[in-house]
């Protein structure tokens, strides 16, 4: 991910502090680098309450860890409401100099010392399936209580070049209760393995994704799944515009070494639990390849 800051930095005209971040704990730098990508997405600072949700993903005290950011010289932070002011070399507020992002926003910047390049990102929004009826069948369809989550889920998120899900009744419909059209539905090979992987065993795992990260290794059907899912991703994600974002609601199971398989050399112990019913990730897809990555908790839409 270092290297995808240091190309912002290099889009504003001005030198990221690499050293700087790299004598940070992992948990906080990567903090920082969530505050990074919300502002090149969004063109604003993050909220109090994505901070908060960040935080307790990275299980880090969020008042400590922006002062220590501060500390740096890395943020701006406003102690009495933890409300950030800038995130070098981004700023919430004007300073006289501003980039244009390709197909996304105008960002305030610290400074800028030439003319700014264009940065082409594009984002993969992944999410798993509402809450479906206790006696599932084959295919099974969502519950009421599993459209009024993915209502809830879906209200929280923005707009999509496109959208795509499993064949499946129940990702479908997660998708039409979020408030989405269905562009297209794939078939997708399950994570499950008989004899390897049951059913809901990376919900046994105390790092499911560092576990899943040596199971790729170890098992080539897995692997083989794990690919299916990463190259859909590329091929979807690589077809819409420039600053563009693309939704797929598809299977737990599936979705983690997926996840794994795009980011293999991330920090996988701390991305936390696997995936509840509609948690997702949003990935940054940058150039070729994707990296880095926001998981998205329903406990921090639905309390």
């Amino acid at each position: 991910m270092d290297q995808t800051l240091h190309r912002l930095a290099e889009t504003l005209g001005i030198v990221t502090p690499i050293a700087r971040q790299r004598k940070l704990p992992p948990a906080l730098r990567q903090l920082y680098q969530h505050i990074l990508r919300h502002f090149a997405q969004h063109g604003t600072a993050p909220e109090p309450q994505r901070l908060r949700e960040w935080a307790h993903q990275l299980d880090i005290e969020l008042d400590a860890g922006l002062d220590q950011l501060v500390a740096v010289d890395l943020v701006e932070a406003d102690p009495a409401t933890a409300r950030l002011l800038g995130a070098y070399p981004f700023s919430a507020i004007p300073r006289g100099h501003k980039a244009q992002l390709a197909g996304g926003p105008t960002v305030e910047a610290y400074c800028a010392r030439r003319p700014p390049r264009m940065v082409r990102m594009r984002w993969l929004e992944v999410r798993r399936h509402s809450v479906t009826k206790k006696s599932r069948g084959p295919g099974s369809h969502l519950s009421q209580e599993g459209v009024d989550l993915a209502r809830r889920v879906g209200s929280s998120l923005g707009l999509f070049a496109s959208v795509v899900t499993s064949a499946l009744p129940r990702a479908i419909e997660t998708a039409l209760a979020m408030g989405y059209a269905v562009d297209d539905t794939v078939d997708l090979p399950s994570g499950y393995l008989p004899g390897e992987i049951a059913h809901h065993d990376q919900s046994h795992w105390p790092q499911p994704y560092h576990k899943y990260a040596e199971l790729l290794a170890e098992l080539p059907g897995l692997a083989a799944a794990a690919d299916a899912h990463r190259g859909l991703w590329i091929r979807l994600v690589a077809a819409v515009p420039d600053g563009a974002a693309v939704l797929v609601v598809c299977h737990g199971g599936g979705i983690e070494p997926g996840l794994v398989a795009c980011l293999p050399h991330a920090d996988h112990a701390s991305w936390g639990p696997p995936l509840g019913h509609c948690d997702g990730a949003r990935l940054c897809f940058d150039r070729d390849r994707f990296v880095g990555i926001d998981f998205h908790r329903v406990h921090a839409i639905v309390g």
